[in-house]
């Protein structure tokens, strides 16, 4: 048996950027989500919303610091369906957090081997805090976060 070459992962400052245009289209979708939900769910979608917006701040300094300008986020997005109601929404909060936990699950890949112990360990928490918010979105865990799934 043949293992195919997946090739080499990406840098850890690509890799980073591509986690910080992540949290870009995060922040832009959860405009898009809070506007369709009410109570509850709206509150949660704030809270969210703030803690996307800490991770882009605290990449754009990490960035920074490793001496690389961070790239700009997109005028705006296009979500992959229309947003138009309470569940419209709730699917997009759901598959963004799932797109995003796979983004961090690249540094993951990223940052161990260049044997950055400490961006690890941040890409793991990334990894984790993403599935947790799409697990609180779709009532359901995933065995593998950020690994898409036809369900």
């Amino acid at each position: 048996m043949t293992v195919p070459d997946l090739g080499s992962p990406l840098s850890p400052s690509d890799a980073l950027q591509a986690v910080l245009a992540g949290e870009y289209a995060c922040g832009y979708a959860y405009g898009l989500i809070g506007a369709q939900l009410e109570g509850d769910p709206r509150e949660k979608a704030r809270r969210y919303l703030a803690e996307h917006s800490a991770s882009r701040n605290d990449l754009r300094r990490l960035l920074l610091a490793r001496g690389v300008n961070p790239e700009a986020a997109a005028a705006a997005y296009n979500p992959p369906f229309s947003i138009t109601t309470p569940a419209s929404g709730l699917r997009l909060a759901a598959l963004i957090e799932d797109r995003l936990a796979l983004v961090w699950s690249d540094l993951v890949a990223s940052a161990r081997s260049a044997g950055d112990a400490e961006l690890t360990t941040l890409a793991v928490a990334g990894v984790a805090a993403s599935a947790v918010r799409s697990s609180s979105w779709s009532r359901k865990a995933r065995a593998f976060p950020g690994l898409l799934t036809a369900d």
